[in-house]
Protein backbone atom coordinates (compact mmCIF):
# COMPACT_ATOMS: atom_id res chain seq x y z
CA UNK A 1 0.00 0.00 0.00
CA UNK A 2 0.67 3.63 -0.47
CA UNK A 3 1.95 5.00 3.00
CA UNK A 4 1.90 8.73 2.02
CA UNK A 5 -0.60 11.68 3.12
CA UNK A 6 -4.47 10.47 3.17
CA UNK A 7 -6.91 12.64 2.26
CA UNK A 8 -9.99 13.07 4.84
CA UNK A 9 -11.04 16.09 7.22
CA UNK A 10 -9.30 16.37 10.70
CA UNK A 11 -12.48 14.26 12.24
CA UNK A 12 -11.24 11.21 10.68
CA UNK A 13 -7.60 11.84 10.76
CA UNK A 14 -7.88 12.02 14.71
CA UNK A 15 -10.54 9.02 14.29
CA UNK A 16 -7.70 7.29 13.02
CA UNK A 17 -4.95 8.07 15.41
CA UNK A 18 -7.24 7.57 18.21
CA UNK A 19 -8.12 3.80 16.96
CA UNK A 20 -4.77 3.32 16.97
CA UNK A 21 -4.01 4.34 20.19
CA UNK A 22 -6.84 2.68 21.59
CA UNK A 23 -5.03 -0.20 23.39
CA UNK A 24 -2.55 2.51 24.90
CA UNK A 25 -5.37 4.52 26.43
CA UNK A 26 -6.54 1.03 28.33
CA UNK A 27 -3.27 0.29 29.36
CA UNK A 28 -3.39 3.68 31.01
CA UNK A 29 -6.49 3.37 32.63
CA UNK A 30 -5.35 0.33 34.00
CA UNK A 31 -1.89 1.64 35.25
CA UNK A 32 -4.09 4.11 37.13
CA UNK A 33 -5.94 1.57 38.94
CA UNK A 34 -3.09 0.17 40.57
CA UNK A 35 -1.35 3.41 41.21
CA UNK A 36 -4.95 4.23 42.99
CA UNK A 37 -5.31 1.63 45.11
CA UNK A 38 -1.27 1.47 46.10
CA UNK A 39 -1.18 2.88 49.52
CA UNK A 40 -3.96 0.50 50.44
CA UNK A 41 -1.76 -2.81 49.21
CA UNK A 42 -4.01 -4.94 47.30
CA UNK A 43 -3.88 -8.14 47.20
CA UNK A 44 -5.69 -10.60 44.82
CA UNK A 45 -7.27 -13.17 46.61
CA UNK A 46 -9.78 -16.79 45.12
CA UNK A 47 -13.29 -17.06 46.62
CA UNK A 48 -14.28 -20.47 46.29
CA UNK A 49 -17.39 -22.33 47.08
CA UNK A 50 -16.57 -25.27 49.57
CA UNK A 51 -19.15 -27.26 48.01
CA UNK A 52 -17.76 -27.74 44.31
CA UNK A 53 -14.54 -25.92 44.04
CA UNK A 54 -15.93 -22.67 41.78
CA UNK A 55 -13.97 -20.16 42.13
CA UNK A 56 -13.88 -16.11 41.07
CA UNK A 57 -11.01 -13.83 41.99
CA UNK A 58 -11.24 -10.42 44.02
CA UNK A 59 -9.06 -8.04 45.19
CA UNK A 60 -9.46 -6.36 48.51
CA UNK A 61 -7.67 -3.64 50.33
CA UNK A 62 -5.31 -5.03 52.44
CA UNK A 63 -5.82 -2.30 54.82
CA UNK A 64 -9.40 -3.29 55.48
CA UNK A 65 -10.44 -6.01 53.77
CA UNK A 66 -12.83 -3.66 51.46
CA UNK A 67 -13.10 -5.42 47.80
CA UNK A 68 -11.94 -2.73 44.73
CA UNK A 69 -14.09 -3.86 42.44
CA UNK A 70 -12.20 -1.75 39.60
CA UNK A 71 -8.83 -2.97 40.78
CA UNK A 72 -7.39 -4.92 37.92
CA UNK A 73 -7.38 -8.89 38.12
CA UNK A 74 -5.04 -11.38 36.66
CA UNK A 75 -6.08 -13.55 33.81
CA UNK A 76 -6.19 -16.89 34.76
CA UNK A 77 -7.68 -19.84 33.20
CA UNK A 78 -7.54 -22.73 36.14
CA UNK A 79 -6.51 -22.54 39.69
CA UNK A 80 -6.16 -25.61 41.89
CA UNK A 81 -7.08 -25.30 44.98
CA UNK A 82 -5.68 -26.81 48.01
CA UNK A 83 -8.15 -27.05 51.07
CA UNK A 84 -5.75 -27.93 53.62
CA UNK A 85 -3.02 -24.84 53.15
CA UNK A 86 -6.02 -22.46 52.04
CA UNK A 87 -4.27 -21.09 49.09
CA UNK A 88 -5.03 -22.01 45.20
CA UNK A 89 -2.10 -21.60 42.93
CA UNK A 90 -2.72 -20.45 38.90
CA UNK A 91 -1.09 -21.88 35.89
CA UNK A 92 1.63 -19.03 36.07
CA UNK A 93 2.50 -20.44 39.77
CA UNK A 94 1.20 -17.12 41.35
CA UNK A 95 -0.28 -17.94 44.79
CA UNK A 96 -3.75 -16.62 46.09
CA UNK A 97 -5.62 -16.45 49.60
CA UNK A 98 -8.42 -18.79 49.24
CA UNK A 99 -12.19 -17.15 51.16
CA UNK A 100 -14.56 -19.63 51.47
CA UNK A 101 -18.31 -19.29 50.43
Amino acid sequence: GDDGPVDGDLDEIFRGISDGLGDDIREDEEVERYLQYENRSPKIIAVVNKDNDAYRLEAVAGDNGEVLDDYPLPDVSKLEINRSTGVAVDEYHNKYEIEWE
